[in-house]
């Protein structure tokens, strides 16, 4: 019998140092000039959103210097259990909608609901020096004897994680590859497991692949998205937030064109657009 994801998740946090307990996460400063406290925002935020962030950030203290935004990344699943919990933020972005529509049936959320901001992009990537034959095979390559481990992230808690199993089923291959498969706790964590080595693919956000340590490096295979559900990341202003007026402008501005562009440049696909770009090799 193989291990459980959680089970492999542990096991190779204990020996590969990589994968961290989901404790409530600490925010770092993305942005606001110095000395502004009228508005304080603190964030939470989908691991696939840990690069891309910054340049939303950025572009929103453009159009409200008078706000200070504050951010941390987590697995979605994780981070939902967190504000279930009573921890204090003021904005949810999830890398899906379910998990801030469950909050919402909680009565959690604002009157202004639940929005989406983005669809995300499943990926298949070999990192620089994998013997994965991604190039040659395509898709084939997840079942070469070349590949021991294919690294996804925990489907228990990462939207991510669930779209790489549905693929997998799509494909008819979930039995093949099931023993190689490892688990990060969050698609950051499963992108740290591919790079390391761990893992000679991985199943990925294309946003992971387009951060700055992996941006152009390896194989990048793009996975049609008909072979999962679509990932339709959701926002989400919470009631207890403490300036609610100011968390629902970065909302709104993500959500806006300028917010939609960086988005596209960080591997996103606009949320109102049907249907994301046909898969293929990067």
């Amino acid at each position: 019998m193989h291990s459980t994801p959680s089970r492999r998740a542990v096991l190779f946090a204990l020996g590969l140092g990589l994968l961290t307990a989901c404790e409530a996460p600490t925010p770092e400063a993305a942005s606001g000039p110095p000395g502004v406290t009228a508005a304080v925002v603190t964030v939470v935020a989908a691991s696939d959103l840990s690069h891309a962030f910054e340049a939303l950030v950025q572009g929103f203290g453009k159009e409200q210097p008078e706000i200070t935004v504050l951010v941390s990344y987590g697995a979605s699943g994780s981070l939902t259990a967190q504000i279930k919990e009573g921890a204090p933020f003021d904005v949810f972005f999830s890398a899906d909608m379910a998990y801030p529509e469950a909050l919402k049936e909680l009565g959690l959320v604002t009157d202004a609901g639940v929005r989406p901001y983005a669809l995300g992009q499943l990926v298949v990537w070999a990192p620089p020096g994998s013997p994965a034959p991604l190039a040659q095979d395509g898709i084939g390559a997840l079942t070469s004897p070349l590949v021991k481990h294919i690294a996804i992230a925990n489907p228990q808690h990462a939207p991510y994680g669930r779209a790489a199993v549905a693929a997998l089923k799509s494909l008819r291959l979930h039995d093949a590859v099931e023993p190689k498969l490892v688990y990060g706790e969050n698609v950051s964590q499963t992108t740290q497991l591919t790079q390391s080595g761990a893992a000679e693919l991985g199943l990925i956000s294309r946003s992971m692949t387009l951060a700055p340590a992996t941006r152009g490096r390896g194989e990048v295979l793009a996975l049609p998205p008909g072979l999962y559900p679509p990932i339709v990341q959701g926002v989400a202003v919470l009631n207890r937030a403490t300036h609610a007026e100011a968390a629902q402008l970065l909302v709104e501005f993500v959500r806006s064109k300028a917010g939609q562009d960086i988005l596209v440049e960080h591997g996103f696909t606009p949320y109102n657009q049907d249907k994301p770009e046909p898969g293929g090799l990067e």
